[in-house]
């Protein structure tokens, strides 16, 4: 067998996994096969402002024709940065479903972020950021004056920052797990997420820390060097402006920032708010919004918050609810094919793609998907009473029964078993009768 002969072959060997792995992934997705190759020009250096360049990639069908663009802003790190991490998951593998699917695809690092330039401020860059790579898109020759939005987390809330300065071109949007403000994630009901917030600002602080290392260093120190035991370790410790310093080693400023800022008005909060702005212009442009969450996902009632907002303001925005945690690889896979059927919708003016009805629902229990125009869907209030003996009853208690109680100890408090976490282990649906048995614990 002669070299040329070897070489066609592995090319052909090659070509086939290509596109086996692309038909594969659309498979899981439940979608059918890609329509385009796809052609990416990375690294393209989109000057704000102020003059920082934040790098910039765009995916396009190779097959020349007139396509609507989305927009993906991330702080996570874009294909090339993190082909192993969130990269990934979070801009790459999208990116390259949407832009098989007939989309311009842009993907941004956010400001300070991996090989961005500027200083991180978490969620404090995004309106103006956005709104002027918006103003770059709309002048470049492939852009046909049609624009969406997609991402999950942060990436959905640079949604609404962009939103909330009405660009005319943005038609659609698809924000999953998040909301347009974030006090009430990171204090919520008033009190601070330390779960959430520390462990994500290790995550960013890793995240920058290591992104320009090799390979097997990043894994060495972001996933084989305790990083996990010393934020376990970090949870446990006083005082909490402090615990930054136990989980990497030095004062995370994200952290103490969001830490210290702990009333609802105060300035660092109200500038990074989009609720009312975001929301007032989606509802004027008439902008087409399709929510994605779960129940298990710390970000659901901000999001519904959100969704009922654009009902309130007359618009019929579309709600899908899964059985998901934040980091739920089924959920990030859901918002993907859901967003290719949106804009396919929405921005090739296929209204055919849609579900008759605007939301669905996994009801669990029962375990299955419910479709309903609204959420939540009429219903009727039932009272429950608590009664001796740890009965919970709808009859009215008996009078002069003695009162309950239990006595809380702060150095041992009541862990949060399972439930809305961003933890990736251990989060969602978790039998609690373990924890209910404990004596500081009353249940009815």
């Amino acid at each position: 067998m002669t070299v040329l002969v070897m070489l066609l072959i592995l090319v052909m060997f090659g070509i086939f996994l290509f596109l086996y792995r692309r038909a594969l992934i659309a498979r899981m997705l439940g979608m059918p096969p890609p329509l385009n190759a796809v052609n990416v020009q990375r690294d393209i250096p989109v000057s704000m402002p102020d003059g920082v360049r934040l790098p910039t990639d765009h995916y396009a069908p190779k097959m020349p024709g007139d396509y609507p663009t989305l927009l993906i802003r991330t702080p996570y790190g874009r294909g090339k940065e993190l082909a192993l991490f969130g990269g990934y998951a979070l801009s790459e593998m999208p990116a390259q479903r949407f832009a098989e699917r007939g989309f311009n695809v842009i993907v941004q690092g956010c400001r300070g972020c991996l090989e961005s330039e500027g200083a991180f401020s978490a969620h404090g860059n995004e309106a103006a950021d956005g709104k002027a790579t918006v103003a770059w898109i709309e002048q470049q020759p492939w852009f046909n004056g049609v624009l969406g939005t997609w991402g999950p987390s942060y990436l959905g809330y640079t949604q609404w920052a962009t939103a909330a300065s009405a660009p005319p071109s943005l038609k659609a949007m698809l924000p999953a797990v998040t909301s347009s403000e974030n006090f009430t994630v990171s204090h919520p009901d008033g009190a601070f997420g330390l779960e959430t917030r520390l462990r994500w600002s290790q995550g960013i602080f890793g995240l920058n820390k290591t992104h320009d290392l090799p390979l097997v260093e990043t894994i060495r120190q972001r996933y084989l060097g305790g990083a996990e035991k010393r934020l376990q370790s970090a949870f446990n410790h006083l005082p909490l402006l402090e615990a930054d310093t136990t989980a990497v080693g030095e004062p995370i400023p994200l952290y103490r920032d969001i830490l210290m800022q702990n009333r609802v008005d105060d300035p660092y909060w109200t500038v990074r708010d989009h609720s009312r702005t975001a929301m007032k212009a989606v509802a004027e442009r008439e902008v087409a919004v399709h929510f994605v969450g779960g129940w298990y996902d710390y970000y659901l009632r901000g999001l519904l918050r959100d969704y009922h907002s654009l009902i309130g303001a007359g618009c019929r925005p579309y709600l899908t609810i899964g059985p998901w945690y934040h980091g739920d690889p089924k959920g990030l896979m859901a918002g993907v094919k859901e967003g290719i059927t949106w804009f396919d919708a929405q921005l090739h003016s296929n209204p055919n793609a849609l579900r008759e009805k605007a939301v669905n629902i996994f009801v669990m229990g029962a375990e299955e998907w419910r479709e309903m125009e609204v959420f939540p869907p009429p219903s009727s209030e039932t009272p429950y009473y608590l009664h001796p003996d740890a009965e919970l009853s709808t009859e009215h208690p008996p009078a002069g029964t003695e009162p309950d109680h239990y006595r809380y100890d702060p150095g041992d408090p009541t862990p949060a078993v399972g439930g809305a976490l961003l933890a990736l282990k251990g989060a969602g649906p978790v039998d609690n009768r373990q924890l209910e048995l404990r004596a500081d614990v009353l249940c009815f």
